[in-house]
């Protein structure tokens, strides 16, 4: 998937989004295990990196482990793309308001219309 299809400006105003709002709920869901690092709104390209944070391995080992982060951050951008939630209420796709005349009883004046 190309990079400009991912963080689409238009899409985002769309939504009400901005990007410091997605490195929030990523941060939020991924806690110590990856740190966000983000460009402003701004900026020409949206840019929104994404560091494994592996502080249990010695330097050392860093290098070796980098196709096992590859594959990783793969899983983890799937999920992200298909499952995270970054606004409203999971399952609920489509809302209507609906505004409608009722009868309320009054115990002073009987029966009243009101808007609900």
């Amino acid at each position: 998937m190309p990079d400009e299809d991912m963080l689409n400006r238009e899409m985002m105003v769309d939504k009400k989004l901005s990007i410091a709002d997605i490195a929030e709920k990523i941060n939020h869901e991924f806690a110590d295990d990856i740190t966000c690092i983000f460009n402003d709104d701004n900026a020409e390209k949206l840019i929104l990196r994404l560091r494994i944070m592996n502080d249990d391995a010695p330097k050392g080992e860093q290098q070796e482990d980098t196709a096992e982060e590859d594959v990783f951050l793969k899983k983890i951008e799937s999920n992200m793309l298909t499952q995270m939630a970054l606004r409203g209420i999971p399952g609920i796709h489509k809302v209507f308001i609906k505004s409608g005349k009722v009868n309320k009883l009054d115990e002073n004046e009987g029966f009243k219309p009101d808007v609900e």
